[in-house]
């Protein structure tokens, strides 16, 4: 029987297509904060999220379920989501420069927080490539927390515990915000998707991204950024969410949660090899130890049913 070539696998396309927008997400984050604050950066962003879900809802005819808990898991999911969008904005205009890499491979490190509320949450007992990722984590945070010249910083002094001690730096700790908001993401995820269909939960998922617009909404401020400012951040949230959805067309395609995800998660690796090129950022040598260790880790963590799957 002859050798099936595995590039003819749609699910295989759609992987990769998936850790290309999303690596284009992170880009365009980056982008987008240099024209606009991170307010109304986010405003933009949602009315492109929106406009793919609507799309989405009329050509694929998605039908949209409306079981009580999957939904309030749904739209949660959305608002804690967007949170996380917010944060990532965030960093990336609190970045004095040279930091894209580093924001973009910490908020990226979110299976981290989605493995230990698992733990604690649902009581679900991690594999051992998910503890192997837990300790690859913590190893690629204390490298990101060393100072650009690869001095250890002292964990007080960091967390500007003294008096004279310094703050840490906000790039960081907005990084630090998404990574969480990202990773509670994947439990409601979860837990959405245990009471709705996978295209139910990414439309209540969008419901839950509205709440952020009056919020955000800028006023007469909005006429007043250019068209390019305009076309990136509305462009950053459309192929945020086509990320989303050829995500979940990679597993409906055949592809297998135990290599999608991991695969996926893998979308900072655009920004570092992006990042030296449009943004002319160096990335040190303890910084690529801690962006290794993290993309490693970020793999191992997203890999929940491997073993169950070799078994």
């Amino acid at each position: 029987m002859p050798a099936r070539n595995p590039f003819r696998e749609k699910w295989i396309w759609y992987m990769v297509l998936t850790v290309l927008l999303w690596g284009g997400w992170a880009i365009l984050s980056k982008l987008v904060t240099e024209e606009m604050p991170e307010n109304h950066a986010v405003f933009i962003f949602t009315l492109g999220a929106a406009s793919v879900a609507v799309v989405l809802l009329v050509v694929r005819r998605f039908r949209v379920e409306v079981n009580p808990r999957g939904v309030c898991y749904g739209i949660a999911n959305g608002v804690v989501s967007n949170t996380g969008n917010l944060a990532v904005f965030a960093a990336f205009a609190n970045d004095p420069g040279g930091h894209s890499s580093l924001i973009a491979t910490l908020s990226g490190l979110y299976p981290l927080i989605t493995v230990a509320m698992a733990v604690f949450l649902l009581r679900e007992r991690p594999t051992a490539l998910q503890c192997a990722g837990l300790v690859l984590a913590v190893v690629a945070i204390i490298f990101f927390a060393q100072s650009p010249e690869g001095a250890p910083r002292d964990v007080l002094t960091a967390a500007g515990s003294g008096p004279d001690s310094p703050s840490p730096e906000p790039w960081l700790l907005y990084a630090v915000m998404a990574m969480i908001c990202f990773g509670a993401v994947g439990l409601l995820q979860k837990l959405s998707t245990n009471h709705l269909s996978a295209d139910s939960a990414l439309t209540w998922l969008i419901a839950g991204f509205l709440f952020f617009l009056p919020a955000f909404y800028p006023g007469r401020l909005i006429l007043d950024y250019s068209g390019r400012s305009w076309i990136l951040a509305f462009a950053s949230g459309v192929i945020n969410i086509l990320g989303a959805w050829t995500l979940l067309a990679a597993m409906r395609s055949g592809g297998k949660a135990s290599i999608v995800v991991p695969f996926t998660a893998l979308y900072p690796l655009v920004v570092v090899l992006a990042a030296p090129l449009l943004f002319d950022e160096r990335i040190l040598i303890h910084q690529s130890v801690g962006i290794i260790c993290a993309l490693a880790a970020t793999v191992l963590l997203s890999m929940e049913k491997a073993e169950e799957g070799a078994a």
